[in-house]
C-alpha cells in the first residue's frame, strides 16, 4: 500500500514540474531588447520649430545641420553642431524633441534613464516634462524647450516618448534612412 502511495505521489509531482516547465513567464512575453541613449544638447528655444510639441528623427550629419543651423541661430553657440560630441550615423541617430511654444519661462525636458526600450519594432524614451507650478513666479517670454538625444540605431520602426508615468507625449517615425 506505502508503495502505491508513493509511486502515485512521485507521478503527481512529475506531472505538476513538466506542466509548470511549459508554461514558464520568459516564453509567453514577448522579448524586450533595450538601447542606449545620451542627452547631448538641450535649450529653452527651439527657433523655428513649430508651435506643437513634436519631434523628428535625424539620421545623417547634413540633416543635422540643416536643422539645427536654423534653430539655434539665436544662440550664443557659434557653430551650435560643432558643439556637439561626435555621432557616429553608421550606429547612432539623433532625436530631437520639442515642447511647443509656450508664453513663460520654467519648461524643460529631462531625460529619466540612459536607455530606452524596444519592443514590438517601438523603441519607448521615457521624459520628464517639466512645467512651472500654476504659481510660479516665471519670466514672460516666448520658449520651446528642446532635447537633442543621441540614440542607438536598433530595430525599430516607431519612438514613442512617454512621461514617466507612463503617459505616451509623441510618436516619431524612425523608418527615415
Amino acid at each position: 500500500m506505502t508503495g502505491k502511495f508513493f509511486l502515485i505521489q512521485l507521478i503527481a509531482f512529475i506531472m505538476l514540474f513538466s506542466a509548470c516547465a511549459h508554461s514558464s513567464p520568459s516564453a509567453a512575453s514577448p522579448t524586450t531588447d533595450t538601447v542606449p541613449m545620451a542627452m547631448i544638447g538641450s535649450g529653452q528655444l527651439a527657433a523655428g520649430a513649430p508651435q506643437t510639441a513634436g519631434g523628428i528623427w535625424i539620421t545623417d550629419p547634413n540633416q543635422l545641420d540643416t536643422l539645427l543651423g536654423p534653430m539655434l541661430k539665436g544662440s550664443r553657440i557659434p557653430n551650435p553642431t560643432g558643439a556637439l560630441p561626435e555621432i557616429n550615423f553608421a550606429t547612432d541617430g539623433v532625436l530631437l524633441i520639442w515642447m511647443g511654444e509656450k508664453r513663460t519661462g520654467g519648461y524643460a525636458l529631462e531625460m529619466v534613464t540612459n536607455h530606452a526600450d524596444i519592443e514590438n519594432h517601438t523603441v519607448r524614451i521615457p521624459l520628464r516634462w517639466i512645467e512651472p507650478r500654476k504659481e510660479a513666479m516665471v519670466p514672460q517670454m516666448i520658449t520651446n524647450a528642446y532635447l537633442l538625444i543621441r540614440l542607438a540605431k536598433g530595430a525599430y520602426e516607431t519612438i514613442t516618448i512617454a512621461d514617466p508615468d507612463g503617459r505616451d507625449r509623441l510618436v516619431v517615425d524612425a523608418r527615415r534612412e
